[in-house]
């Protein structure tokens, strides 16, 4: 294994020949690829990469979201990347290849930088063909800092972030979908109800038809304008859909509440 302590061309990362280069706690490390490789025959091994992989796409996905992932650069949980705090806090609630319920896509209260942070509860959702919809009410905090004030009436953004699994309790097959939306930030003191509503595209809603449960992840993020350490999250609310019943109900004229 090599380090590079000092690069003269710049940095680098990826497959380089038989060596890879990668960013590990602030140096650029080359490590070489193994000359052989042999597959695996044992099953028990088989089922450990299996579940990894499920893993490792859902810490992927939120990684692909600048909000989401900038949330968990953020947080206190120690890593060395926000992907790998997703990925390590999420891991362990990633169970015979499914995610369960009490995994997020926001960093949880317990590693929240700061205490003062907005909070959101939500009275229901409904499932259509178009789309997922949520009543919600959020209570954002205006910052106390004279100079944080401006970035008050900011829009906050709504994110939900759907895995869409083939079979009920083992996972043969999993898709994500993730959808984000604006909203105006409403009165301070406000305590009605408000909805989001997060639409499909045409792909994405054929896509949802060839599956059987939809888990959900919401949360809202309140990104800051100059300052990407400033960003505001609320916490993950879960939602389960089983797709199955949906489209029973659906043929009937009914909706998925």
């Amino acid at each position: 294994m090599a380090i590079i302590d000092r690069p003269n061309v710049g940095r680098l990362r990826g497959k380089y020949g038989n060596s890879v280069i990668q960013r590990r706690f602030g140096k650029d490390v080359v490590s070489l690829r193994p000359d052989h490789y042999k597959p695996t025959e044992s099953k028990k091994l088989i089922e450990v990469r299996k579940e990894f992989a499920v893993k490792v796409l859902y810490a992927k996905a939120l990684n692909q979201n600048k909000l989401l992932i900038q949330c968990w650069k953020n947080c206190t949980l120690k890593s060395i990347s926000g992907y790998h705090k997703a990925l390590s806090y999420n891991s362990k609630y990633i169970l015979n290849e499914v995610p369960t319920k009490e995994c997020t896509i926001t960093p949880p209260d317990l590693y929240y930088p700061d205490e003062n942070k907005s909070k959101f509860l939500t009275s229901k959702y409904c499932f259509s063909g178009n789309g997922i919809s949520f009543d919600y009410k959020i209570d954002i905090l205006q910052p106390l800092n004279p100079e944080d004030r401006t970035n008050f009436d900011i829009p906050y953004v709504g994110i939900v972030f759907l895995v869409l699994i083939y079979s009920d309790g083992k996972a043969d097959r999993i898709s994500t979908i993730m959808i984000q939306q604006d909203v105006e930030i409403e009165e301070k003191d406000s305590d009605g109800y408000r909805k989001i509503e997060f639409k499909f595209t045409d792909e994405e809603k054929e896509m949802v038809e060839k599956y059987r449960l939809l888990r959900g992840y919401f949360a809202f993020v309140k990104p800051h304008t100059t300052n990407p350490k400033k960003t505001d999250w609320t916490s993950t609310n879960f939602i389960e859909v089983n797709l199955n019943d949906y489209y029973k109900d659906y043929k009937q004229g009914k909706e998925t509440k």
